[in-house]
């Protein structure tokens, strides 16, 4: 019996520290449980589930590691929008302001908390405008006036744009302004500017034609004193090329294109002008021109040659042609690159001992500039007597003069080249 009860003793002693153990075993458990819960609340990391969620714990472990660096952190994301030069305003239902950048309060006016549930349209009634009539959520675009607090305007570009998405909300959107004040005064500038270029260079045009009719009445005194007639019909051969020049820039600075010139309207006037010159009115003189504006550097040239072409065939084409019907053929038109200019009569041609090729070495001084002339325009001279060459009756072109007798000259030249070539 004493060893029986001695056995049962130490047994239930064992048994008791062994419980005693487990107790503050459990007891140490749960305090570190307890404290793992504490620090998990504190770096709001999620609780480890059971093992048998391990999977899905890890998943969502991974998914929150990478929200985290993908979110933009609010203030950083208010100091990119204050950074902004343009204005930003966030708009709620009704078109009404729930954010505004710094920007938008510098521009306006106004403080971020006033600019808080005002209308768009009360700031920006163009885009509040386009934003109404904007069909399927398409952004829309256009310049319209920012109305500041005191009453002033600022003239911007401005695009509204809705915004898309759960957290977007219904009826929100977004509404970009810039400032378009410093491109306006700048074009401003240039416009002034640009007038008075304009300004300048019409009174260079006037002055220059004044200067040439200085000219032309000098050579007509000159012409006056002069006691052979080979010589006075030089000078006014001269102030007849004088006045063709002139001609131009007076019809340069009374137009609104300095640059470019009305052919067709120039080549009237300067055949009238010779007409009157030649005192030609016994001549039938028919002008056709198809042909619009040409530059400066063209129509200067071009008029000089039709001037030399026109005076030479009133001046020698009908002195004894025996017609009752002289007749003086003008035309000029374009085709795509290249311009061409006719000018044909139905006079006597050339005498009997000259022939074309001998007009380059031995013809007049005016011909002598024809051909100077078109070499300048990088051109082509043909002159062709037509009572010497078979099947020439019939000139080129929608009009001409139905004649076997007589001159024509053709000159054709590209409308766009450099100037001052070597003459052909």
């Amino acid at each position: 019996m004493g060893a029986g009860a001695l056995a049962w003793w130490a047994q239930r002693a064992l048994r008791r520290e062994v419980e005693r153990a487990a107790g503050a075993a459990r007891r140490l458990g749960l305090r570190r449980e307890e404290e793992k819960k504490r620090r998990r609340e504190e770096s709001h990391e999620p609780a480890a589930p059971d093992a048998s969620f391990q999977p899905l714990h890890d998943a969502l472990s991974t998914a929150v590691r990478q929200l985290r660096q993908r979110t933009v952190p609010r203030a950083h994301l208010n100091d990119i929008l204050n950074s902004m030069t343009e204005v930003l305003l966030v708009l709620g239902p009704a078109r009404r302001v729930q954010r505004a950048n710094r920007a938008a309060t510098e521009a306006l006016g106004y403080e971020a908390s006033e600019l808080r549930g005002l209308p768009l349209r009360r700031l920006l009634p163009e885009a509040e405008t386009a934003g109404a009539s904007s069909t399927g959520g398409d952004p829309a675009r256009g310049e319209g006036t920012l109305r500041r607090k005191d009453g002033s305007t600022l003239p911007v570009l401005f695009s509204y744009a809705p915004l898309h998405g759960e957290r977007a909300g219904k009826q929100r959107a977004v509404c970009v302004a810039q400032d378009l004040s410093e491109r306006q005064t700048a074009q401003e500038r240039l416009r002034q500017s640009l007038e008075e270029k304009d300004v300048l260079l019409r009174e260079i045009h006037h002055r220059v034609k004044n200067n040439l009719q200085v000219i032309s009445s000098l050579l007509s005194l000159q012409e006056d004193g002069e006691p052979g007639d080979r010589a006075t019909r030089r000078l006014a051969a001269s102030r007849q090329r004088i006045r063709s020049m002139a001609l131009v820039h007076e019809r340069l600075y009374r137009s609104s294109d300095l640059a470019r010139i009305d052919v067709s309207d120039y080549l009237d006037d300067l055949g009238d002008h010779l007409m009157r010159v030649h005192n030609a009115g016994h001549v039938r003189f028919e002008r056709h021109v198809e042909a619009g504006p040409l530059p400066v550097g063209r129509a200067i040239p071009l008029g000089l040659v039709a001037n030399e072409l026109v005076a030479n065939a009133f001046e020698h084409a009908f002195s004894s042609n025996g017609t009752d019907a002289p007749a003086l053929d003008l035309r000029f038109w374009t085709d795509g690159p290249t311009a061409t200019l006719v000018v044909e009569d139905n006079g006597t041609g050339l005498p009997d001992d000259l022939t074309t090729d001998d007009l380059g070495s031995t013809g007049s001084m005016g011909l002598k500039l024809v051909r100077a002339l078109t070499g300048q325009l990088n051109g082509t001279l043909e002159v062709t007597d037509k009572g010497r060459s078979a099947g020439s009756g019939h000139a080129s072109g929608a009009h001409g003069l139905r004649s076997a007798r007589g001159l024509r000259f053709i000159v054709a030249f590209p409308l766009e080249g450099e100037e001052g070539a070597a003459s052909r």
